[in-house]
């Protein structure tokens, strides 16, 4: 298990949303609470083997409700 920065807001499998982002427990993967609004973050980040596709994106949309982001996206994996 990684160790995680910041506050732990919720979790999703091997995904957190903190106070900072987005946080993946099992490999070292990190999204910045700033960075949430830049399109093709589900796509980009469910091509990865090692992603649990509907755990990522649960955590991703609560991030984006948590830090208030009005993200383009509506694809998803």
């Amino acid at each position: 298990m990684v160790k995680v920065d910041g506050k732990i807001i919720a979790t999703f499998g091997d995904w957190v949303v903190t106070e900072h982002g987005i946080e993946c427990t099992y490999t070292y993967y990190f999204i910045a609470k700033e960075r949430l609004h830049e399109p093709d973050w589900i796509h980009h980040v469910c091509q990865k083997t090692w992603v649990n596709k509907v755990d990522f994106e649960n955590a991703f949309n609560h991030a984006l409700d948590v830090h208030n982001v009005i993200s383009p996206q509506k694809d998803h994996y």
